[in-house]
């Protein structure tokens, strides 16, 4: 913040105040008598808390030399755009606490592609601890999408993939760990929402059938609404 020209008492006093909040518990039965709170801080046990003002743009001054970091290292994807013919450079997509990192090339195979997944991947780690965060491979996972083409010129996702190769990532520890590897048509949650690289959505409204059902039966179980109550339901 200080490197945007911000202020060192704004950051204090900013930072300061949230470090001294007091935080109660809020249950059926009302707030808990017992607050936690804590007058020394060895060191900041959160970042800017969720909910405030300036988290998008202190996110931003925070991500951006990282970014900058990996575009230096000429890690990333080109893709020509099918109208303008335009090429441009992806290095991922970040928001927040949630980033995709992209490589990609024409011609390459497998175990250049994974090379420099695992090169892009360490980069972004090292950029991150650098400003105090961390990366937890347990909610992290990877994908490798490549297309054949048939006789006709009609593409499909390729099923060559299907190798021995790892992606490590270290988790708050330091320890080396494996990441899950997904097909193109298989699905994570991230962000409460059922995400597959094909870019279909039956597993998501599947997960949305199945909570309705759930929802459903727990209404029907609760006893006779009144009209206003089931009408509400309903809506």
């Amino acid at each position: 913040m200080q490197r945007q020209g911000v202020h060192p008492s704004n950051i204090v006093f900013m930072f300061t105040t949230i470090q001294k909040l007091s935080h109660t518990v809020r249950t059926e039965f009302g707030n808990s008598e017992i607050k936690f709170t804590q007058e020394v801080w060895l060191a900041p046990l959160h970042g800017v808390g969720q909910g405030n003002g300036a988290g998008p743009a202190i996110w931003a001054v925070v991500s951006t030399p990282v970014l900058d970091l990996l575009r230096d290292e000429g890690v990333g994807a080109a893709f020509n755009l099918s109208l303008s013919g335009k090429v441009i450079k992806v290095l991922g997509y970040s928001f927040v606490d949630d980033t995709d990192l992209v490589v990609g090339g024409n011609y390459c195979n497998h175990d250049n592609i994974t090379a420099e997944l695992q090169r892009s991947l360490d980069l972004w780690q090292t950029g991150i601890e650098a400003t105090g965060g961390a990366l937890v491979p347990e909610k992290s996972f990877w994908s490798e999408v490549s297309f054949a083409w048939d006789s006709k010129g009609k593409w499909s996702y390729s099923k060559d993939s299907q190798d021995s190769s790892n992606i490590i990532m270290k988790d708050t520890n330091n320890e080396e760990k494996i990441l899950r590897k997904i097909g193109p048509n298989e699905a994570i949650e991230t962000l409460g929402v059922h995400l597959t690289p094909n870019g279909k959505d039956e597993i998501q409204f599947q997960a949305m059938k199945e909570k309705s059902i759930q929802w459903a039966n727990k209404i029907k179980s609760a006893g006779r609404l009144s009209r206003q109550d089931a009408w509400t339901c309903i809506r």
